[in-house]
């Protein structure tokens, strides 16, 4: 509503707009009263409606598009949209022409023409033939979602030198994938661990399946006696399948190690350190079964410390190795006061301290913990 008297002269232009429609005349106001004004705009009314089935509701979290016709394919990927919005269900007023309504969910697409003329009002059938797969994956049957499952989504493809697509994958614990409706084959990978399993998705259907694994959970328990039990040095434990060609398939810096393995039978192998204190242990894993493994590690915690003069401070220029009673090198090192964890028995200790170098010998028991200088 315009004041006649604050309008100079008493033309006005009048815009309005609705969806990608406006309309702009020129109107004169009239000296008294209200003036009505009737805007025609010429236009067509779409309703977008995208359904995975006919008789389905709108697919929500679809990405819609509306896009001007082209003459071919080629024309068409250069084509910008005219107008974009994430839902399943939305009405847009269009001048007349021809469109391309373009539908976008999961690995869904689908384009569907359509003419509209001025003052019609279009529904097109958007029918996508589509349906959901929800997937989850635990470690036995009816137990809780694992985290770190990757699933991965493939199809038959005769053109494939394996004979199937992967067409999709998910890192999440519990992943939803739109496909169209057909066969699929759903990987569900832990680790070294996989299974496979093939589905039907039908149009308009939610399909959910929970993979299970099969897995039994492995504790491995590492037991050192005395002192050297109380070191805070590294550990590694190992575990290698054996009833398959040996294969490492778990490793862990813990003291108490937990693994997810299929059944069979392992190897645990333990290392303390780098050095040459290793412990072995074999365990075999039944289907829905947990199992434990105690591994006792011998082991002795020395320290080297390369003095110059009796009483003195540690030098920080000594070179060391460490060799047992074949010979055979255990460890070298030029760190100034080293600590280690080595296997009991006798070991030679060499120095190479600036110009002199100065061995001792050293007999090392299981559980204790010794300092170890060499100097003049």
């Amino acid at each position: 509503v315009v004041h006649p008297g604050l309008m100079l002269p008493s033309v006005a232009a009048v815009e309005a707009r609705a969806g990608l429609v406006s309309a702009r005349p020129t109107v004169e106001v009239g000296a008294q009263g209200a003036t009505q004004v009737k805007l025609p705009l010429q236009a067509g009314l779409v309703k977008m409606a995208a359904r995975a089935a006919k008789a389905a509701d709108p697919l929500g979290g679809a990405l819609l598009s509306l896009l001007p016709a082209a003459s071919d394919k080629k024309a068409a990927a250069g084509v910008a949209p005219l107008w974009i919005g994430r839902s399943g269900e939305t009405a847009l007023v269009v001048p007349p022409g021809d469109y391309v309504v373009r539908t976008e969910i999961g690995l869904v697409r689908q384009d569907t023409p359509v003419t509209v003329g001025a003052g019609a009002r279009l529904v097109p059938d958007i029918v996508l033939g589509a349906g959901r797969l929800q997937l989850s994956a635990s470690a036995i049957e009816d137990g809780e979602a694992l985290d770190g499952v990757t699933f991965v989504i493939a199809e038959d493809d005769p053109d494939s030198p394996q004979g199937r697509r992967e067409v999709a994958r998910s890192a999440a614990s519990k992943p939803e994938f739109v496909l169209p409706a057909g066969t699929y084959y759903a990987t569900a990978r832990l680790g070294p661990n996989e299974v496979r399993q093939r589905f039907a998705v039908g149009a308009g259907d939610t399909v959910k399946k929970a993979i299970s694994l099969g897995l039994s959970k492995l504790t491995v328990n590492l037991a050192m006696d005395g002192a050297a039990g109380k070191s805070d040095l590294p550990v590694s434990v190992r575990v290698s399948r054996l009833d398959t060609p040996p294969k490492e398939v778990g490793r862990s810096g813990e003291r108490r190690a937990e693994f997810l393995l299929m059944p069979g039978r392992y190897r645990i192998e333990v290392l303390a350190g780098a050095q040459n204190a290793r412990a072995e242990g074999e365990v075999e894993l039944k289907p829905g079964h947990n199992a434990q493994a105690s591994v006792k590690l011998d082991a002795a915690a020395v320290t080297l410390r390369a003095i110059e003069a009796a009483g003195g401070p540690a030098s920080p220029d000594a070179f060391w190795e460490i060799r047992d009673t074949r010979g055979r090198v255990v460890w070298r090192t030029s760190l100034a006061e080293p600590k280690a964890l080595l296997a009991p028995g006798r070991y030679v200790v060499r120095s190479e301290l600036r110009a002199r170098s100065l061995e001792k010998t050293v007999d090392l028991a299981a559980g204790e913990a010794r300092n170890v200088e060499v100097g003049p």
